[in-house]
């Protein structure tokens, strides 16, 4: 009885182990984004970085329409005297890459930009959150996201799963950041 229970957990174990090497695991399925299967559409996405960087916020920098992008275009359009239809058009699209600014930047994080304090687990209710001394963010992931007008998620879409997040490691970002940013003069 002991050896039927063995010879069925192994053959158990042999199909399972089967069936994964069949199937691609999740961290081998990354895609450069702009690509086909990327979750980030490159066209919107430099579209978003272009109006951000032009003061027409498009809500979050992720390459996903919506919306707010339709909403901030609409805006470029109006200000730029072209015909507000809401839509990447070729005129929409040639005033934006007037700019000459590409999409992304690769940034070597600082300690600043990477500092605590962190809360994790993050209280979901409101009521918890309000006996925290701060409403700090989760993770370094997490802050640098908001820095960078984005989500977690599209870090590591523009990054890969394997890319490691501290001070001095270096990441493909959204190139949103002022050139100048001494704000004081």
């Amino acid at each position: 009885m002991l050896r039927s229970r063995i010879a069925i957990a192994a053959a158990g174990l042999s199909l399972a182990a089967a069936s994964v090497a069949q199937s691609p695991s999740p961290r081998s399925a990354w895609v450069s984004p702009g690509t086909n299967g990327s979750p980030i559409d490159g066209t919107v996405f430099h579209a978003q970085v272009l109006l951000d960087a032009a003061g027409f916020p498009a809500g979050v920098i992720d390459g996903k329409p919506g919306m707010s992008l339709r909403k901030a275009i609409e805006g470029f359009q109006e200000a730029r005297g072209l015909d507000k239809t809401g839509k990447l058009d070729v005129a929409t699209r040639q005033a934006l890459l007037s700019q000459n600014r590409a999409s992304t930047v690769m940034v070597r994080l600082t300690p600043d930009q990477v500092a605590g304090p962190f809360v994790y687990p993050f209280p979901k209710k409101p009521e918890d959150q309000a006996k925290l001394p701060a409403l700090s963010y989760r993770n370094m992931l997490e802050k640098v996201a908001e820095s960078f007008h984005t989500t977690p998620e599209t870090i590591v879409a523009l990054n890969g799963p394997k890319a490691l997040i501290g001070p001095g490691q270096t990441l493909r970002l959204p190139n949103v950041l002022a050139a100048n940013r001494d704000y004081e003069g």
